[in-house]
């Protein structure tokens, strides 16, 4: 009798260990890049509005990486971004945030990308557009709450380990947009990675 105990609850924890076993996919990350350039708006054909071009400046944030997950396709990942900009408009600097994430993720390599829209330009810069050395940039990659590797491209006037005092900083919500708010979306569309659309669970 004790034996067909013991093998009984024997058989419940293999049951309950499995599925976390499961859950627990070895996934690592390597970031080769992080980069900040200056982007106008694309001119698309079928515009209506305006003259042809356009005069508004954008600010891409790209990273790209690479993932090891043996062979495996892998759910989901997260990008965690922070952006920490000193405006020639005024003495306080301003931090941008945003958290995005990515479907289907297979072994290999990958581009993601967020930007900083135009209108924040305007408003806090003289010169209405990026002013690279004015901006530093952080990003981290996480799987499963765990971050796999992170990055920063500095700024000359950026403290040190400044995105760990992100809190402090004061902050503009919606100045900084995944590349599905933009017009840029459907512009080199395949090399991109598939962002996680706000109605999915």
């Amino acid at each position: 009798m004790p034996r067909t105990i013991f093998s009984l609850f024997a058989l419940v924890c293999v049951l309950f260990a499995a599925p976390a076993a499961l859950a627990q996919k070895k996934v690592t990350a390597k970031i080769a890049s992080l980069k900040i350039t200056d982007q106008k708006t694309p001119l698309f054909n079928a515009a209506k509005e305006g003259s042809k071009g356009s005069k508004d400046h954008w600010g891409k944030i790209e990273l790209k990486f690479s993932t090891s997950s043996k062979g495996d396709w892998v759910d989901e990942i997260q990008v965690r971004w922070l952006v920490l900009v000193y405006p020639d408009t005024s003495k306080t600097p301003i931090g941008l945030s945003i958290n995005t994430t990515y479907v289907d993720i297979n072994e290999g390599n990958h581009t993601v990308a967020v930007y900083i829209r135009p209108k924040f330009f305007e408003r806090y810069f003289k010169s209405g557009r990026l002013v690279k050395t004015a901006v530093a940039a952080y990003a981290e990659i996480v799987y499963g709450g765990q971050r796999l590797d992170n990055a920063e491209q500095k700024c000359a006037q950026a403290p040190k380990d400044w995105f760990k005092m992100a809190d402090q900083m004061k902050q503009v919500k919606g100045a900084l947009l995944p590349r599905s708010k933009t017009p840029f979306a459907v512009i080199d569309y395949d090399y991109y990675e598939d962002e996680k659309l706000d109605n999915e669970e």
